[in-house]
């Protein structure tokens, strides 16, 4: 897990779904995903940008103690906006998360 440990985005986000997917990994663990996943996102990973507030919403991390707030939420879905370059479907799943959030948390 070099990789994870020198902070590579990619591994975090994958390493970070094998934990929460307990795909090839002894046990899942979602609590491991939250931490490298909002790592990932704060290197811009586009994957981790989108994939933490959709599952942080859907309360894939409950139980492991992390509040993430609103406005760093939106700001991750605002940064994958700007990445996808007006692409109509990517642009469509983010508007549709940033909405959510914004109803379900009060923002």
């Amino acid at each position: 897990m070099k990789a994870v440990d020198a902070k590579y985005p990619q591994s975090l986000f994958v390493i970070g779904w094998l934990y929460l997917s307990g795909d090839t990994i002894d046990k899942k663990d979602p609590c491991k995903t939250i931490t490298m996943w909002r790592e990932a996102a704060k290197l811009e990973r586009l994957a981790a940008l989108v994939g933490l507030p959709h599952f942080y919403m859907d309360g894939a991390f409950k139980g492991c103690g992390v509040d993430i707030p609103a406005e760093e939420m939106v700001g991750y879905l605002d940064v994958a906006a700007k990445m996808t370059k007006g692409d109509y479907y990517q642009g469509l799943l983010i508007a549709g998360l940033r909405k959510d959030l914004l109803n379900n948390h009060g923002q």
